[in-house]
């Protein structure tokens, strides 16, 4: 602490100061005998300066304007010229009064920094300041201080040293008390005071006014009493004093004892900071925080808010509507009388009940009416489910699931994509950002999904308002009841609103319902459950499911599938390119406009394309016979206006037979050895596992074996056939082929027309017949048989057996050590880098028997 300049220079020396001569033995005080002072004025300042070597009484006053000490007139000093005073005790145990000082005895004192100092020394010191703004200073020993009027400063030992168990009333105005060291007594009586307790077990009271109270260090108790009080168990009020209508930041912590703080009158901020602290609100609207410890907090009279933070804690709200917050550990929260509420956050799971929560601790509960939890970064579930007051619950940023229980409760989502589920009451559900769901259950509820996300909203039973915010939002509801669909309400459980909604799904119950939603053009999804439900989609992409009964399906336009499921249904598609798919069941299906796909599985099914390029499509562990008008195999199916087809079989020895139909075919085989006969359009066949038949039939045509050792034939049409792994036997047929034998040792014959033979790997044969042909011989021994017709003929590298045949063929070994033989006709064997056996006689019924030599080794 600073020295006033004035006390520092009267410490350095004291000559050419005047004794002020006094009566001896004038007066007993405290069993002293008053013996002398000595004074000194400035004249160039006015200021006046007493000090005191004994046991003295320096009592100021000026009753006929002129300076009197102890009642002794002191050399005629008019008071008049005072403007400032500065005493300094003593060692000794000193009275000091200045109380008769005050601006009618002293008129050229004003308030100002150093106006008046007092510095009791050491010794046990009874100080009185004046009605000016005084700084004293009780110094070593147990003093008495008392500050008067003004706004004082008052410090019970010296700058920065000294010690003493202190009493210290600040008086009229607003004053700042320091204890120092040692067990102190601190009150600050009337108005706006900041009273330190400092070191020590003290005792302060604030007394009327708005005050600031600091226990500081070691164990206080602390009274706010009258006014609005802001009461610290062991911090730095300084740092608020400007903030007196603040509450203080509750997580403000500094050095540890176990206080008692009672706030009495008035609106009270109180901190109690680390130990296992004692907090009484009294009257008012107080905020009271502990800090480390286990902690007793009783709020009193008022609405005041509490917080245990660390430690076990009692907290008891009393009357008034109150907040408790018990912090981490295991807690008790009594709201007492009124309207109380619980509240935490944190980043972790809260469960919720009248007289349990689980979160921070594990806290026991009563008295309390609402609840407010948030969450934080992480995925939190916050459950309130058996709490049967009024919940807040906000998620934070992760993915959260909130649940509300019976009252009109506050959800809020916030960040991540979080689940929502209202209660019993009239629920506020805000989804924030992220893809929200959001479930409002009974009740009239409102649903706001916010964000960019895609939102499902479900406003359950009652009157409820549902707005989907930015992003596609969907609502959502499933009831055993009727439901119609508009643009903006949905009628089933109630009327709930719609604002910007861009697609639904419903579904009913048990009993037979009507689902209409044919007034939008958004995407629904449908589902009738069970009984015989009837339902309807508008102009948008739907997904219908009829489920249990016989159901009577309707799509409008759009690409809709429409799933009849069980019972005998009636699927009705729009216009559109549409899939329908009957179920089990003797079902009916019409395709209307568009392409569409239709499928009857199980059941003698009706099946109806309509216009447009239908398909009939189909799945099957069996045989299948397919003609223009029916469908033989899962059921005997009658056909109407279908242009193709698409079957596939399943894991048996299938045969799909498509031969008697005129629309372009997919036949698909499956696991076992299946034969697949294509039609008469252009059609597509694949084997894919074990030793499959393949015939394409009429059209051009596209034959693949997959695995096994397949035979593939294909027949009329300008036709594709690949082997695939296996040693594969390929018939082109009549037409310009393709044929490819990949993987294995095939067998490629072209037939009739032009073909193109492509052993691919393995030892090969391919016999081109009639036709100008080309064939490739590829890797490894092949032999290539030219035939009718002016063939190519590449053997590739590999020891190759090469014969033309007839006509004017042209012959390339490629490498290898190769046997040319050129046959009838003009041909023309250009192969540098082969080596012929010229040794080799050709005899012309290998062609005609289709019987060509091994290759040579």
């Amino acid at each position: 602490m600073r020295l006033p300049s004035w006390l520092t220079g009267l410490r350095r020396g004291r000559r050419n100061r005047h004794r002020l001569p006094v009566a001896p033995a004038v007066e007993i005080l405290e069993d002293r005998t008053l013996l002398s002072v000595y004074w000194n004025i400035d004249g160039g300042s006015g200021h006046l300066s007493f000090w005191a070597d004994d046991y003295d009484s320096i009592v100021v006053s000026a009753p006929s304007g002129v300076v009197q000490v102890a009642g002794q007139v002191a050399m005629g000093l008019p008071a008049t010229a005072v403007v400032s005073i500065g005493i300094d005790a003593g060692p000794y145990n000193n009275l000091v009064d200045l109380s008769a000082v005050n601006e009618i005895t002293f008129p050229s004192i004003s308030n100002g920094v150093d106006s008046i100092v007092i510095d009791g020394g050491s010794g046990i010191d009874t100080i009185v300041g004046s009605w000016f703004d005084d700084t004293i200073y009780g110094g070593n020993g147990d003093d008495a201080i008392w500050g008067s009027a003004g706004a004082d400063t008052l410090y019970g030992d010296a700058p920065n040293a000294g010690s003493g168990s202190d009493l210290i009333y600040g008086g009229d105005g607003n004053d700042v008390l320091h204890g120092g060291d040692d067990n102190d007594l601190l009150y600050g009586e009337s108005d706006a005071d900041v009273i330190f307790g400092d070191d020590g077990d003290d005792f302060l009271d604030g007394g009327d006014g708005n005050d600031i109270l600091s226990g500081d260090r070691d164990n206080d108790m602390i009274l706010g009493q009258a006014g609005n009080d802001t009461l610290y168990g062991a911090t730095d009020p300084q740092a608020n004093a400007c903030s007196w209508c603040d509450p203080p930041d509750p997580s403000v912590i500094n050095e540890p004892g176990n206080d008692s703080l009672d706030g009495g009158g008035g609106n009270d901020s109180i901190d109690a900071a680390a130990g296992n602290d004692l907090v009484f609100g009294g009257a008012g609207n107080d905020w009271l925080v502990a800090g480390d410890g286990n902690d007793q907090i009783e709020g009193g009279l008022g609405n005041d808010s509490l917080f245990g933070n660390l430690g076990n804690d009692q907290l008891s709200g009393d009357s008034g509507n109150d907040s408790l917050s018990g912090g981490l550990g295991d807690d008790l929260l009594d709201g007492g009388a009124d309207l109380d509420i619980v509240q935490e956050q944190a980043d972790t799971d809260f469960t919720l009940s009248d007289s349990l929560m689980t979160g921070v601790g594990t806290d026991y509960l009563a008295g309390l009416e609402y609840a407010r939890l948030i969450g934080d970064d992480g995925d939190n579930r916050i459950d309130t489910t058996a709490f049967s007051g009024h919940v807040s619950l906000s998620g934070g940023h992760g993915s959260d699931t909130l649940l509300a229980g019976p009252g009109p409760d506050m959800l809020n989502g916030n960040g991540g994509s979080d689940a929502l589920f209202g209660g019993d009451g009239n629920d506020t559900l805000n989804g924030g950002s992220g893809a929200d769901m959001l479930e409002g259950w009974l009740g009239d509820d409102v649903l706001r999904g916010q964000g960019g996300g895609g939102d499902t909203l479900q406003g359950g039973p009652g009157l409820d308002s549902l707005d989907g915010g930015a992003g596609h939002d969907l609502v959502y509801e499933w009831a055993d009841t009727n439901f119609e669909l508009e643009p903006t309400a949905l009628h089933g459980l109630g009327t709930d609103t719609l604002t910007r909604i861009e697609s639904a799904q419903l579904t009913g119950g048990a009993s037979s319902n009507v689902l209409d939603t044919d007034a939008v053009d958004w995407p629904v999804t449908l589902n009738g459950g069970g009984g015989d439900d009837t339902l309807k989609t508008g102009g948008g992409n739907d997904r219908v499911f009829g489920g249990a009964g016989n159901d009577q399906i309707t799509s409008g336009d759009g690409a809709d599938t429409l799933l009849g499921q069980s019972g005998r249904d009636e699927l009705h598609a729009g216009s559109g390119n549409d899939r329908l798919d009957g179920g089990s069941g003797n079902d009916d299906l019409f395709g209307n406009d568009g392409n569409d796909r239709l499928r009857g599985r199980s059941g003698n099914d009706q099946i109806e394309g309509g216009s447009g390029t239908d398909r009939v499509f189909e799945l099957v562990d069996g045989d299948i016979a397919l003609t223009n008008s029916q469908l033989h195999g899962v059921g005997n199916d009658d056909l109407v206006a279908v242009e193709e087809a698409w079957i596939k079989a399943g894991s048996g020895d299938d045969l799909l037979d498509a031969s008697a139909f005129s629309g372009p075919t997919t036949l698909i085989g499956g696991n076992g050895q299946d034969t697949l006969y294509g039609g008469s359009a252009a059609d597509i066949l694949y084997g894919r596992q074990d030793n499959d038949l393949l015939e394409g039939g009429a059209g051009d045509d596209s034959l693949s074996g997959g695995g096994g050792d397949d035979s593939l034939s294909g027949q009329a049409g300008s036709d594709t056939l690949v082997g695939g792994h296996g040693h594969d036997l390929l018939e082109g047929g009549l037409g310009d082929d393709t044929l490819l034998g990949r993987n294995g040792d095939d067998s490629l014959s072209g037939d009739d027309g032009d073909d193109r033979l492509d052993g691919g790997s393995g030892n090969d044969e391919l016999v081109g017949l009639q036709g100008d042909d080309l064939l490739i011989g590829a890797a490894d021994l092949d032999t290539l048989l030219g035939g009718d017709g002016h063939d190519r003929l590449l053997g590739g590298g590999g020891a190759d057996v090469l014969l033309g045949g007839d006509g004017d063929d042209t012959l390339r070994g490629q490498g290898g050590f190769d046997t040319i033989a050129e046959g009838d006709g003009n041909d023309w064997v250009d192969d540098p880098t082969s080596i012929i056996d010229e040794l080799f006689v050709y005899l012309p019924e290998w062609i005609d028997t289709n019987s060509p030599p091994n290759p040579p080794v």
